[in-house]
């Protein structure tokens, strides 16, 4: 964190986060948030960040600030400490299934939508098509320039084993997602 930036008396966790009596220091160089524009802080249990919830202007609505930590342990004393600053009562709540089986599952959707276009690709390039574009200079043209030769080397059947194998590995992480639900932390205050 920059000197000019935070003050002398700010209790440091990581280079990630500098507390004082009266604001929030987000660091490197992302500036402070006023305690008092603080609305939340929210986290999942097992991982090694939060993230600051704060609104601008009180007709805006919040904005996000996440804040990544080298472990959990100095994640939790910095937690703690911002909940007893901020007189924040602290929730631990476990998602719902729809919640926690939603990434994987969307995940694995777009996975079985990629690998039946890339099977219809890859059976055009196996049987000879030549493969034309209108604009080779468009992002989405140097992708698939990149993945013809792929296709070329695995053909359809390969494709759809390794389309297949993702998909699989998105059920397998969904169902163990919802057999081990995220505990998520939040900071609010009371109601």
């Amino acid at each position: 964190m920059t000197q000019e930036l935070v003050p002398q008396d700010t209790e440091r966790f990581d280079e990630s986060l500098g507390l004082t009596d009266k604001a929030a220091y987000i660091g490197p160089n992302r500036g402070e948030i006023l305690y008092d524009r603080i609305t939340s802080v929210g986290a999942i249990k097992l991982s090694y960040d939060f993230t600051i919830y704060h609104r601008t202007a009180s007709f805006l609505p919040p904005r996000s600030s996440r804040v990544i930590f080298r472990g959990r342990s100095t994640r939790d004393a910095a937690l703690a400490r911002l909940a007893r600053q901020l007189g924040f009562q602290r929730r631990e709540f476990k998602y719902g299934v729809a919640r926690t089986a939603l990434r994987p599952w969307f995940i694995g959707c777009l996975g079985a939508i990629f690998t039946y276009v890339s099977i219809q690709a890859a059976a055009l390039v196996a049987v000879g098509d030549e493969v034309y574009f209108y604009r080779s200079n468009d992002p989405y043209a140097r992708t698939v320039q990149r993945l013809v030769p792929l296709f070329k080397m695995l053909g359809p059947t390969g494709v759809a084993i390794v389309g297949c194998l993702f998909v699989l590995a998105c059920v397998v992480w969904s169902v163990e997602r919802v057999r081990h639900r995220p505990i998520m932390i939040t900071l609010s205050r009371s109601r």
